[in-house]
């Protein structure tokens, strides 16, 4: 498994391609809002707002996009990517949010509306609210101070929550989509998911575009699970074409290779890491605080929480 959050990647991955944010962005953006955005024009913005250390592990992707009315002003929409249940939301979208207000001033000499949108794909439901201002407990005698707290809402999307196949006009997404959703699941379901995956693939006629579904997901699913070699069984691509075939096993011979030559490395790397995690629990258990904790062992939160560390 390679370093980052595979999930985050994952979706970094997806929505770099603009027809695939195209899609996503009218089928879940407000009728109101897309009414008055040329989502045809959309446009990446090339900044990095995390910083350095972070920029590979975490999905914060920034779109321009023009007005119908072809308005000089544009939207801006921070797309947020979410893996587990993070009540943190809100000082993260903030620092995003106070970044690219100040990259605005800087280069544009305006400030531009920004649109936060929160991607949820966590087993556990999602009871935040969408606005800052009520996650503050504000009694009567407190409400007058609401005006001093910045106010800002963000768009959400639950993928779990979605009962239907999204989206139905396009298959990419569609494909996409389910295996995320299954990633987590037990061999057999997750197996079952890739079986209909790999079956609507042929439904896919841009042959380079087919090509490229199946290199996304395969390399999603080497990074995402741990038993990963299980599902490189050739019967569960028998309904694709040669050329994908013959990708198949270019990724499993690119993945023996790997191991030959990083078996040793990674024996060490997960050497550290249990010991990492170890630390972090005695440290736990004296009471230390979290945010020393990571800084000593370098963990993230997340791997905190995989290894009930945290809650």
């Amino acid at each position: 498994m390679t370093s980052g959050n595979p999930h985050d990647l994952y979706v970094r991955r997806i929505f770099s391609g603009k027809e695939e944010s195209i899609a996503f962005l009218e089928f879940t953006l407000p009728k109101d809002v897309c009414s008055i955005l040329d989502l045809s024009n959309l446009e990446f913005v090339k900044e990095n707002f995390i910083g350095e250390k972070q920029k590979e592990s975490r999905t914060d992707i920034l779109y321009q996009i023009p007005l119908k009315s072809g308005s000089e002003i544009f939207v801006y929409l921070l797309f947020e990517h979410k893996s587990y249940y993070d009540p943190n939301i809100y000082t993260q979208l903030l620092k995003y949010l106070s970044s690219i207000y100040e990259w605005q001033m800087k280069n544009l000499g305006h400030y531009y509306p920004v649109l936060p949108f929160v991607f949820y794909h966590g087993e556990r439901g999602w009871d935040l609210a969408s606005n800052f201002l009520d996650a503050f407990h504000l009694t009567k005698e407190t409400k007058i101070l609401s005006r001093y707290i910045p106010s800002f809402s963000f768009l959400l999307y639950k993928l779990n929550s979605v009962i239907d196949e999204f989206p139905k006009n396009l298959l990419s997404l569609r494909l996409y989509f389910r295996i995320l959703r299954s990633i987590r699941k037990e061999h057999y379901l997750f197996m079952e998911a890739l079986r209909k995956t790999m079956r609507e693939l042929s439904e896919e006629k841009t042959q380079w575009k087919k090509l490229e579904i199946m290199r996304t997901i395969l390399e999603y699913i080497d990074r995402a699970r741990k038993d990963s070699e299980k599902f490189y069984d050739i019967e569960i691509y028998e309904d694709v074409e040669e050329e994908l075939m013959i990708y198949l096993e270019k990724i499993k011979q690119e993945g023996v290779e790997k191991g030959k030559l990083e078996g040793e490395k990674q024996g060490i790397a997960k050497g550290k890491l249990e010991k990492e995690i170890e630390d972090a629990r005695l440290m736990k258990e004296e009471g230390i605080a979290l945010a020393v904790i990571q800084r000593v062992t370098g963990l993230t939160e997340e791997q905190l929480r995989e290894n009930d560390i945290i809650g």
